[in-house]
C-alpha cells in the first residue's frame, strides 16, 4: 500500500478505502473492515521507519508521505503543517523542484522552511538515475523492509540502546569460541568484578590500564577503535586468549589447582594466539562454491584504470590510474569533496575514472578497484547502501556511454600507490590534481 505497488489486492484496497485520500492521510471509520484497521494500526510503524528516494518527486504527497530522512515522523508533521500556512496549494515535492526537476528551487524552499533545515533538505540527493520515488526502510543500508526491522522499531523502547560493540563480537570472522565467550564476559556473565589487572605480556603489546572505558565492553569498543580487517580479528582473538587465560587460572587457583608461571601462562597464550589466527585465515580465505573465481588479469595490450577512495569525516579523497598498454602511457588524477561513507568514496573515485575515460575517449577498458561492496553492487546493479543511490546510479548511467567497461576487484596491497595519493587528496583537500608519465605504471598489472 506505501509503495503503490500494482498488486491486485492494493488497488481493490485503494479503490475502497482511499478513493479520496492517499495512504498516508486516510483515518479509520466506521465502516471499516478489521483487516483494513489492522493495515493502518500498522501505518505508525511504517511512518517511523520509512524515507523516500526522491528521483522526480512526482510520487510524494508532499504532507504526509516521509521524504526528510534525519527526522521523526512526529517533527516531520509539524514542520509540514507551519509550511503548509505559508504555502498551501503545495500537492508533492516536485512542487519544489524546478521543472527540470533534477535539482532544488533553492530560494523557494529556504524561503517556505527556514534558511537552517532549508540548507539541510537542498543537500538531500535527487537520484535521477531511478526511473520513479522510492519508499526505503532507512534504519538499514539494504533499504529492504522486514518483518524483524518492524519488530526492533516497534520494541525498540524495551530493548535499550544499540551498542555497537556487540557487532564487533559476533563477528562470522571471529572463530565462534571467542566470539561467545566474550560475550559471556562483556555481558557480566562470568563472576568477575569488571575489571582487568594490567597485562604484563600478551601476542599484541597492550595494557589495559591504558585502555579507556568503565566496562568490559566499553574497554571492547575502545581497543577495537580505528582498527579494521585482520588487525580488528587479530585484536579480539588476542584479547579473548588472555582474558580466557586469566579467567582458567583464577578458576584453578579457587578450586586447589595448580598455580602456572607468569612464564608459562604467556606461552600458552601466545600459542592459543597463533592457532586461532590460523584458523580463522583459513575461514576467511576459504572460498565459496559460488565465489572461487579468480580475479582475471587484464588482457594483453587493454588499457585500465585502477581506482581507490579514502573518507573520514564526512570528507572523502578519490584518485585514478589510467594506464594506456598501447601508447605506453600512465595518467593519474586526483580530487576530493564531501562524502557520506568510505563506499561513497569508492563510488566517487569510480565515478571519477569514467569521466576521465570520457576526456581520453576511451571506448573499451578494464576499472580495478579494491572495495568488493562497491564492484559487487555494480555488477548486479543493485545499491548497497540507500545513503549513496545517488553516486550509484550516476556510476550506473556513464557506464552506459562505453562500448565495454569492466569492473574488477583487486587487493589493496596490490594499488597501494592509488591508495596512498586518495589519502593526500582527503588530508590536503585536493581540487584536480593530475599528472602523467611513460614506461612502467606506478601499479604493477600483473600482480593483479
Amino acid at each position: 500500500m506505501a509503495c503503490n505497488e500494482e498488486k491486485l489486492w492494493v488497488k481493490i484496497f485503494k479503490e475502497k478505502f482511499c478513493s479520496w485520500e492517499s495512504f498516508w492521510e486516510v483515518r479509520t471509520k466506521n465502516g471499516d473492515s478489521s483487516v483494513w484497521k489492522g493495515i493502518l494500526e500498522a501505518r505508525s510503524i511504517i511512518q517511523q521507519g520509512t524515507t523516500t528516494i526522491i528521483a522526480n518527486g512526482r510520487d510524494i504527497n508532499i504532507w504526509w508521505q516521509p521524504w526528510i530522512p534525519w527526522i521523526s515522523y512526529d517533527e516531520f508533521r509539524n514542520t509540514m503543517e507551519e509550511v503548509r500556512e505559508k504555502a498551501p496549494q503545495l500537492r508533492l515535492v516536485a512542487d519544489l523542484l524546478h521543472h527540470s526537476q533534477t535539482r532544488w528551487n533553492e530560494r523557494y524552499v529556504i524561503h517556505l522552511f527556514g534558511r537552517n533545515l532549508g540548507e539541510l533538505i537542498i543537500g538531500i540527493d535527487i537520484v535521477n538515475g531511478l526511473e520513479r520515488d522510492t519508499l526505503i526502510w532507512k534504519r538499514v543500508a539494504s533499504r529492504k523492509f522486514t518483518v524483524k526491522e518492524a519488530y526492533w522499531l516497534a520494541n525498540e523502547s524495551f530493548f535499550g540502546p544499540v551498542l555497537s560493540g556487540w557487532r564487533l563480537i559476533w563477528s562470522n570472522k571471529l572463530h565462534p569460541r571467542n566470539c561467545l565467550w566474550l560475550w559471556r564476559m562483556c555481558n557480566g556473565v562470568l563472576r568477575t568484578r569488571d575489571k582487568i589487572r594490567s597485562w604484563f605480556g600478551s601476542p599484541l603489546a597492550v595494557r589495559s590500564d591504558e585502555i579507556q572505558g568503565n566496562t568490559i565492553l566499553d574497554k571492547v569498543v575502545n581497543l577495537c577503535k580505528d582498527s579494521e580487517g585482520g588487525s580488528l580479528e587479530n585484536i579480539l582473538t588476542c584479547f579473548y586468549v588472555v582474558c580466557y587465560g586469566i579467567w582458567r587460572y583464577r578458576n584453578s587457583l579457587i578450586h586447589g589447582g595448580k598455580q602456572m608461571e607468569l612464564g608459562r601462562f604467556l606461552e600458552e597464550a601466545n600459542a592459543k594466539f597463533e592457532e586461532f589466527v590460523s584458523v580463522q585465515h583459513d575461514l576467511v580465505n576459504a572460498p565459496s562454491v559460488l565465489a572461487k573465481k579468480l580475479v582475471e588479469v587484464a588482457p594483453f595490450n587493454s588499457n585500465f584504470i585502477v581506482t581507490d577512495g579514502a573518507f573520514k569525516d564526512g570528507w572523502c579523497g578519490m584518485a585514478i590510474m589510467g594506464n594506456d598498454s598501447r601508447q605506453e602511457k600512465w595518467y593519474t588524477m586526483a580530487r576530493s569533496g564531501e562524502g557520506k561513507s568510505a563506499l561513497d568514496a569508492e563510488l566517487k573515485a569510480i565515478g571519477l575514472a569514467l569521466d576521465w575515460a570520457v576526456e581520453m575517449n576511451w571506448r573499451t577498458f578494464i576499472v580495478f578497484s579494491d572495495c568488493k561492496t562497491a564492484v559487487d553492487a555494480l555488477q548486479q546493479r543493485k545499491v548497497q547502501d540507500w545513503k549513496v543511490a545517488i553516486s550509484f546510479y550516476n556510476v550506473m548511467e556513464k557506464m552506459k556511454m562505453f562500448e565495454f567497461c569492466n569492473l574488477k576487484f583487486v587487493k589493496r596491497n596490490c594499488i597501494a600507490f592509488v591508495n596512498d595519493l586518495a589519502i593526500q587528496a582527503r588530508l590536503l583537500r585536493l581540487v584536480d590534481y593530475r599528472c602523467n608519465g611513460e614506461g612502467l605504471p606506478p601499479v604493477n598489472p600483473t600482480l593483479f
